[in-house]
């Protein structure tokens, strides 16, 4: 497993400071893509959560997660998972923390795009799939889920959930949340969201929070945010 460096710098803005940090930069940087919106509108956000996350957190059921507040937030960070040497480049993540307790947060972003393959389209032949599955059983393992359950849920956000309860483990918080901000993301993509957290026994909110699930020693939610489409156009 190749180590990282744990050092950060403050990013002078989205061109000079985040741009660069994207593994596929010409795929991911053009006018529209839905990281290039996500990465315009959090570095825009000066006082912490762009408006539209703001807002969801202050109209969250549950009380104690409308004081949730930034504290620090890390554009395409890794995360090491279990079963492969590969980490996870994650589009965002956000130490966050509220009155009581700190959280993680992985923010994905999504658009018009691909999803992605489900589970049962990312696995290989079986003649080929040895090390892959062995990623996806500590994946599912971790989220007590079954692989036939799991087929059709989208593995990129199966995948990023287990990096937010890993991450959030590591740094001793007792809380973690999977974050789809979506800009102008068409209905399939919340059909498949909706799919997704049903697998897990969670009812989808959108530009809501989820009740929490045990999962890792962790409390696992999810949420959904429409993103601002003006930074679209950015």
């Amino acid at each position: 497993m190749v180590s990282m460096m744990r050092i950060y710098a403050p990013l002078e803005n989205p061109e000079n400071g985040w741009r660069p940090l994207l593994a596929k930069e010409e795929l991911h940087w053009q006018p529209g893509s839905p990281l290039r919106a996500l990465a315009y509108c959090w570095c825009g956000a000066t006082k912490g959560f762009p408006k539209e996350a703001a807002a969801v957190f202050a109209a969250a059921e549950e009380p104690e997660l409308q004081s949730m507040r930034l504290l620090f937030a890390f554009p395409e960070f890794q995360v090491h998972l279990p079963g492969g040497e590969t980490a996870s480049q994650c589009d965002l993540c956000v130490l966050a923390r509220t009155d009581l307790e700190q959280h993680v947060l992985i923010v994905e972003a999504q658009g018009e795009e691909s999803l992605g393959p489900t589970v049962e389209e990312w696995l290989p032949p079986a003649s080929l799939q040895k090390g892959k599955r062995e990623r996806l059983r500590a994946f599912l393992s971790l989220l007590e889920l079954e692989e036939e359950a799991a087929a059709n849920c989208q593995y990129p956000w199966i995948h990023r959930t287990v990096a937010a309860l890993l991450e959030a483990s590591r740094l001793g918080a007792s809380n973690a949340m999977l974050v789809i901000h979506a800009f102008q993301a068409p209905t399939e993509v919340w059909e498949a969201y909706v799919q997704f957290l049903a697998c897990l026994g969670l009812e989808a909110r959108r530009g809501g929070i989820t009740p929490a699930v045990r999962r890792g020693g962790c409390q696992l939610r999810f949420a959904w945010v429409d993103g601002n489409p003006a930074c679209m156009r950015r």
